[in-house]
């Protein structure tokens, strides 16, 4: 018995998509790089950041952001 032609379209268009898929999977992961850094809260950051003396003129030269990432 041979298949009609309506099933032979049907999977060779299964086929393609999967192997289409494959194909982006495959290419996503070759662009993969190291990244470095933390993920810190927003909210908690701004909020750390605002909470400075108001007669301090000298906002940025004595922070230390690297104690605010820490505690956020």
């Amino acid at each position: 018995m041979l298949p009609s032609l309506k099933s032979m379209g049907s999977d060779s268009m299964v086929l393609t998509v999967r192997v289409a898929a494959l194909f982006c999977l495959f290419s996503g992961l070759s662009y993969a790089e190291n990244w470095t850094g933390a993920l810190v809260d927003s909210n908690c950051y701004e909020f750390r950041e605002r909470n400075v003396n108001p007669t301090d003129t000298l906002t940025y030269v004595d922070r230390d952001t690297r104690e605010e990432i820490r505690y956020c």
